[in-house]
């Protein structure tokens, strides 16, 4: 055999060498991958599980009853979330147009089965801003409402005869009149008590101080609230002096008696010693809209009570002002809540969880504290019941 041959005869051998090599490493390790694979998967479920066992309301159990209600609730949720994200150009606008759609809201069956769910107790929401535009409207049909300019703002009185001017209002006119001459006067005035989105510029009017009118005024506020499904309200009132249609002003005190007859948390994230006591002992008050409207989060899946949420902290919503931007009761937060903030596997249990925080916390002694929780506890069930009958669950 030449040299030349036996060289090349040796690469040969080499190469099959080094073939059986990587054969026999290839065989011997794949048992390994795959062990490794399986382990992995397994590490991955057991992580999903525990934060399934740390997320809001995971504590809930529901009976059957309340898994069929939660079937109906769940479907609607992930259709309606499916569809818009399918329809929008951009999906972000979908968590981002809401202010300005409450209209459109109304139509999705989540927001529907929400308004007919119990919500326990509403803790953060200002008096003067409590009742809805179109309804705060139709008290300037009142008789004997007059108004004036001062400066920027719209300043409002009931009176028997003209105000005599003073130094903020030197000409009042009655409103009677003022609707006269000007037909597209309700538009002019909707846009003054809204706040401008665009500006978060505060509405330009004046308060309206009337002992019997502020009663009414709270009494069909209350109303609005209790057809939403609110059990209790936690005023935060000004307690501005009210008067009477002789002119007399009433003390802050005759103001409590008054209100008697009827009967945030943005920036948490950022401080992490603070997050370990709201733990413990603190309740945390959200306000999805009012924070959009605000422009402190413009898209809701960036909201910080995601993070509060997926840690179980102890949160309540809360509407604010709500009738600046032109919504009413507390439906539409827990609809942003739900829909935009939580995680999409959020059920029922999170909704059921938000209810029975607001009654743990609210103000309440421990007498109303435990009618409280008997009063929800059976509306709850009746709700549950109703819903799983209703045309909202039927079966498509």
């Amino acid at each position: 055999m030449s040299v030349r041959n036996f060289k090349r005869l040796c690469t040969y051998l080499l190469l099959i060498f080094v073939a059986c090599i990587m054969l026999l490493l290839l065989f011997n390790n794949y048992p390994v991958v795959v062990s490794s694979t399986e382990s992995y998967l397994k590490d991955r479920e057991r992580l999903i599980e525990a934060e399934r066992k740390l997320r809001f309301g995971h504590d809930v159990d529901l009976t059957s009853d309340e898994m069929k209600a939660n079937e109906c609730l769940m479907r609607a949720k992930t259709e309606e979330i499916d569809n818009e994200l399918q329809l929008s150009d951009i999906p972000r606008t979908f968590y981002r147009r809401r202010i300005s759609n409450f209209k459109k809201i109304k139509l999705f069956r989540v927001y529907q089965i929400l308004r007919k769910m119990p919500k326990g107790g509403l803790f953060h929401a200002h008096g003067l801003s409590i009742l809805s535009i179109d309804k705060v409207l139709e008290y300037t049909r009142l008789p004997n409402l007059y108004v004036c300019v001062s400066g920027d703002r719209l300043r409002f009185r009931f009176s028997r005869s003209r105000p005599a001017s003073d130094d903020r209002c030197r000409a009042w006119a009655s409103m009677e009149e003022q609707r006269r001459k000007n037909p597209n006067l309700d538009e002019k005035l909707k846009r003054k008590l809204r706040l401008d989105p665009a500006t978060t510029t505060s509405p330009e009017v004046g308060h309206v101080e009337l002992t019997t009118i502020y009663e009414k005024f709270m009494c069909e506020a209350l109303q609005e609230l209790h057809d939403d499904n609110i059990m209790f309200l936690e005023l935060r009132n000004a307690l501005i002096p009210l008067y009477d249609f002789e002119g007399t002003t009433y003390t802050r005190e005759d103001t409590v008696r008054t209100l008697l007859k009827v009967v945030k948390c943005y920036a948490l994230i950022k401080h992490s010693k603070l997050m370990e006591v709201v733990k413990k002992k603190i309740v945390v008050e959200v306000s999805p809209i009012s924070n959009q409207v605000l422009k402190l989060v413009a898209d809701m899946r960036n909201h910080p009570a995601a993070h509060f949420f997926a840690m179980n902290l102890p949160v309540v919503m809360t509407s604010d002002d709500q009738a600046l931007w032109g919504a009413s009761g507390l439906s539409y937060d827990f609809y942003e809540a739900f829909v935009g903030i939580m995680s999409s596997e959020a059920d029922l249990r999170a909704l059921k969880q938000l209810a029975l925080n607001s009654i743990k916390n609210g103000s309440l002694n421990e007498q109303e504290r435990t009618r409280a929780f008997e009063i929800f506890n059976r509306e709850w069930i009746k709700f549950v019941v109703e819903l799983t009958n209703s045309s909202l669950c039927a079966d498509e």
